[in-house]
Parts: structure tokens; C-alpha cells; sequence
């Protein structure tokens, strides 16, 4: 077993934790927890317990973040469940990224290959598809099987995949006369399906950037492009048919005049625009992240400040939502996308659950069965100077400390290693720890976002500085630098969007998108595209770094997203033509 999953053995309050759990007397809440110390207990709680672990935290970052130190600690990948903007609105040029990723988390769980999840308040407060509908709109197709290659084509479009001239990014597919190139979101790479007539021929996967083969395979799932989905276009018809029938007012006049043009594109083969809008009316039970993971542990990291972020985010929703009802976008029935707080405090008293807490902070809205404080230290990150690690090292051995130190590359940890044995101290590199050794220093490849002291067990947990690599990792665009305010941009510069790739300045606009007044960023792309970004999401764009001459730096066009990035914030811009 890799990582560090039974270091935290010896320590009295962790048996504690364990001895709850195992007999099923929790919530419980856990004290004296830094970031670092959180990521420490999941780990080893779920590696040790082989239990999955649903975590929750304030925000994106943070989640970002603890999937990876989680990840790292256990030896085993922790997954990161983004929040997504519900595209409730007419917009065009929307991106689902995001979505897609909180699809490849579902999908995973569904099939046992996800076990420790991590997500913000907001994420696993947002209602999605119900785990036994994604279930049965899996398309499973294998090798030497006959399959409709016009109807497989038609499944896709269905399940919400892009259907483009070639493959470039996920759920996308594309058609070149008997094959089928298919991009799902749960995959690293997209999938090319040969036919013989109706005869699946082949299956592999194969490179995006040289449209070359790779692993044969003997089959493929293929779970869906999107969280909400209808059976037909006259099933959702008839859907909005019977919705028309409970309209009454004028908002309800409204309202069935946005309904009939969704009719009217239907029949004309056409999806609606919004299809996320239509969720409460095509899941009569929508469900959360909870619902796909109701046996595993489940950890409320700072509830506090959970419940404290999440309600801006709500008030938000709920004024929009109260907009778009007015204009008859939404109405009475379809008008529900989100649970509140309290909402999701009962579902974590249902499960076997953790509050984890820097301070004892109780929330009223779970009851906890006991307390229990946990004595640790949060250690910042070593900068790379040699002459204060050995001091430091030195500083712990000397009190019979057990050291882990995290390095970052391989080479580097080898490298730290020979140079710490070469001043006498008893250090190797190593792919695990076991168990804590008294005045042994262990190096080991990767870093954290912090580090961890534990005095009462005399063990010491340190990383090298992680920097950039917090970033995710799926994010292929240029690098830029971060804009702290609007006044570091000016007309004409360059940008980066974080989904959309490199455009041109253009000044703050105000918008009113149904009633409602923004200030949106400005962004030309090429040819006529443009693309307004709400300036409260300045953290996805970011300044090109590079020439500024026209004929060096290539414009894109806004479609060309090519796949997950990630944000601070989530968000969606809106294209015009």
C-alpha cells in the first residue's frame, strides 16, 4: 500500500476516529485540523478502512488542492467534482468542461473505479442526473458485435456529444465513412470504432494530435456528454405540452411562448438551446454527489465557512432564478436546481461522517456525538534552500523524530537523499513509508501543499514548494500571467482564456441579459467572435506573455475548446456572431 496511510496509527485521537466510525456512532467532530492535517486523516482513514470518502470544502481551490495532497498521501488518486453554471439562459458558445469532468466522476463511481471524491459546497449542493438513469444511457459497444452506425450516430447526439469534421476534444465525435472517432469524458484519450458494414470491425484508442492508433480494445462504455437528458424529442415535447396546461398570468404567458419555440425546435430536429433549464421537469428526483456515494465516509471540512459560502452562492441562484421566472424562462415546477444547506447536513448525518475543523465551531445543523481535538502543526513548504533543511532536520532527529520529506521530481529526491547522507544524517529515498522509524529521514517523489507536525507521535511530514503545479493539469493553453485587478489590462492587449484560448482586450461592457446588468469583459477572437466574461470571474483570463505582433500571435476561434481547464471560479462566457 503507497502513500502514507498508517503513520497516523500511534496516535491516540486517530483510534479514536477509527474505534467511531467502525461502530457507527458518528458525526463526530474533529478539532485542531489545518488543511494539511484533513488531507493526512481522509487518506488514511478510507485507504485503511477501504471506504470511500466523499469530501466536502469551502471552495473550488481548496478542492483542487486537497485532491491532490489526498491523492499524493494515499497513493491513490483522489478526484476532483467542479461545480458547473447551470446554463438557464439562451447562450450560445457556452462551455461544458466542467461538466464533463463532474460527468467523468460520476461515470467512475458508477462503475467502482472512483473511491475518494472531493468537491466544494457549492459542487455537491447542484442537483444532477439520477445515478440509475446515467446508468442505462451507458453505451457499451464491443468488438465483433453488430451495430447501426446511423443510429450509434444518432445515440451520441442524443447523450449530448459535439459532432465535429475531427475529433479535437471530449465528447465530440466525428464520422469518416465507417469509422466513428468518439471522445467520452471518463477517457484520457478518444476512442476509434471500424466498421464492416454493420459489423464492429475494431476498437482502440488513438492520439489526438497524430490521429494514430494506439491500444486495441475489446470493448468501450460510453456514458453520456451531459448531466440532463431526455429520452426523445417527443417525449420532451409532450413534457413541455403538459407544462404549457398549469400556466396561468403573465408570466405564464411568457413562459409558454419560450415553450413553444423549444417545441417548435424539436420538431424541426433541433435541441432546445437550454437544455439545462428543463432539469427539475425531466428528473422528477434529481440528485446530488451524495447519492452516488451513500456508503462512503463523508468529511465537512470547516462547516462554518462551508455554510457561509454557500449561501452568497444561493442568494444569487435565487434571485436569477426569481428573474427568469418573471420573464417566463423558468416557471412554477422547473425553477429548483440546487439544495440548500440543511439539505445537505442531513444527508451527511445519514452517512458515517466527519465535521473537521480548525477550531470548534459546531453547526446547528448537525448534531455531533462527540468531540474529539487532535494536537498538530501545520509546517510551510521548504523553499529549496539546502542549509535550512539540514537544520531543520538535524532540529527533529535530534528530538527522535520519524521525517518524511517530500521532494518533488524523482531525480530531486534521489539527489536530497545522497546530499543528506553526505552530512551524516540517515536519509533514503524511498517509494513508501511503512511505518515511522525514530531519527530516519525518508525522501519520497511528489509535493504537498503543506506540511504537518505531529508532536505527540513525533512525526514530521514536509514538502518541497509545489508552485505552478497546483494548477490543473488538463490546462493546455498558453501560460499568462495573473491579473490581480482590471486596471493591469488595456485595450488591444492580449489574453488568455482559460477555455477559449488567446484573443484581443476590448474594454468593460454592461449587458442586460433578461433584465439583468452586468459588467462582462470583453474578448474578440477570430473573424466576428466575441466572447463577455463576467468580470467577477477575472481569475479565468489571464495576459499573454509573448510578441504582440499580429502575425505572431494566431487568434482562435471560440468553439475550439479543447477540453477540461479548471478556474478559481466557475463560469461560461457568451459568444456572438
Amino acid at each position: 500500500m503507497k502513500g502514507l496511510p498508517t503513520l497516523l496509527e500511534p496516535l491516540q485521537e486517530y483510534q479514536r476516529i477509527k474505534q467511531a466510525i467502525t461502530e457507527g456512532k458518528t458525526p463526530i467532530s474533529v478539532t485542531g485540523m489545518a488543511d494539511a492535517h484533513k488531507s493526512h486523516f481522509i487518506a488514511s482513514l478510507a485507504a485503511q478502512m477501504g471506504r470511500r470518502a466523499l469530501v466536502v470544502v469551502r471552495d473550488e481551490n481548496t478542492a483542487m488542492k486537497m485532491a491532490q495532497d489526498i491523492g499524493v498521501l494515499s497513493g491513490q488518486p483522489a478526484h476532483y467534482y467542479p461545480a458547473r453554471d447551470f446554463v438557464l439562459m439562451d447562450v450560445d458558445g457556452a462551455s461544458a468542461e466542467y461538466e464533463h469532468q463532474r460527468l467523468k466522476v460520476l461515470s467512475g463511481l458508477l462503475r467502482g473505479q472512483v473511491k475518494t471524491v472531493v468537491a466544494s459546497v457549492e459542487a455537491v449542493s447542484q442537483l444532477t442526473i439520477p445515478h440509475q438513469i446515467l446508468e442505462r444511457s451507458v453505451l457499451t459497444i464491443a468488438a465483433d458485435e453488430e451495430h447501426s452506425l446511423e443510429e450509434m450516430i444518432a445515440s451520441l447526439a442524443a447523450m449530448g456529444y459535439q459532432r465535429r469534421e475531427q475529433v479535437e476534444g471530449t465528447c465530440q465525435f466525428a464520422r469518416r465513412g465507417g469509422i466513428l472517432d468518439v471522445f467520452p469524458p471518463d477517457s484520457a484519450d478518444p476512442i476509434r470504432i471500424e466498421f464492416w458494414d454493420d459489423l464492429v470491425d475494431s476498437i482502440s484508442t488513438f492520439k489526438v494530435d497524430t490521429q494514430r492508433r494506439e491500444e486495441p480494445l475489446e470493448q468501450v462504455t460510453l456514458p453520456p456528454a451531459r448531466e440532463v437528458l431526455f429520452q426523445s424529442p417527443q417525449k420532451l415535447s409532450s413534457l413541455l405540452e403538459n407544462a404549457k396546461g398549469s400556466l396561468s398570468g403573465k408570466a405564464g404567458a411568457k413562459a409558454k411562448e419560450h415553450l413553444e419555440k423549444d417545441q417548435e425546435r424539436l420538431a424541426a430536429g433541433l435541441n432546445p438551446v437550454s437544455i439545462d433549464r428543463y432539469l427539475p421537469l425531466l428528473y422528477q428526483t434529481p440528485e446530488t454527489l451524495f447519492d452516488y456515494m451513500p456508503e462512503a465516509i463523508a468529511f465537512l471540512c470547516e462547516p462554518i465557512s462551508c455554510k457561509e459560502a454557500l449561501k452568497p452562492v444561493l442568494d444569487q441562484h435565487y434571485e436569477d432564478v426569481q428573474v427568469l421566472m418573471e420573464d417566463g424562462i423558468l416557471f412554477r415546477g422547473c425553477s429548483t436546481f440546487y439544495r440548500d444547506f440543511t439539505s445537505l447536513c442531513q444527508s451527511i448525518a445519514r452517512q458515517d461522517s466527519l465535521l473537521l475543523d480548525t477550531f470548534t465551531r459546531l453547526v446547528s445543523e448537525v448534531v455531533v456525538r462527540d468531540v474529539i481535538n487532535v494536537t498538530a502543526t501545520q509546517l510551510s513548504s521548504w523553499s529549496g534552500e539546502f542549509a535550512v533543511l539540514k537544520d531543520d532536520m538535524e532540529d527533529y532527529l535530534g528530538a527522535g523524530y520519524c521525517c518524511v520529506l517530500f521532494a518533488g521530481t524523482q531525480r530531486s529526491a534521489q539527489a536530497l537523499a545522497g546530499d543528506l547522507q553526505k552530512e551524516g544524517i540517515s536519509a533514503d529515498f524511498v517509494k513508501d513509508v511503512p511505518q515511522a522509524v525514530p531519527n530516519k529521514v525518508f525522501i519520497l517523489e511528489d509535493t504537498l501543499s503543506a506540511g504537518a507536525d505531529y508532536p505527540q507521535i513525533k512525526l514530521a511530514i514536509l514538502t518541497h514548494t509545489r508552485g505552478s503545479q497546483v494548477k490543473r493539469k488538463a490546462v493546455k493553453q498558453k501560460k499568462g500571467a495573473n491579473i490581480k485587478n482590471i486596471s493591469d489590462l488595456n485595450i488591444g492587449d492580449y489574453v488568455v482564456h482559460v477555455s477559449h484560448g488567446i484573443g484581443i482586450f476590448e474594454g468593460i461592457v454592461k449587458r442586460d441579459i433578461h433584465g439583468v446588468v452586468k459588467d462582462y469583459i470583453k474578448i474578440r477572437y477570430a473573424g466576428t467572435d466575441t466572447l463577455f466574461v463576467p468580470v467577477t470571474q477575472l481569475d479565468l483570463v489571464t495576459k499573454y506573455i509573448g510578441g504582440r505582433e499580429e502575425s505572431a500571435v494566431k487568434l482562435r476561434r471560440v468553439e475550439q475548446n479543447k477540453g477540461p481547464g479548471k478556474k478559481g471560479r466557475k463560469g461560461y462566457g457568451r459568444r456572438t456572431d
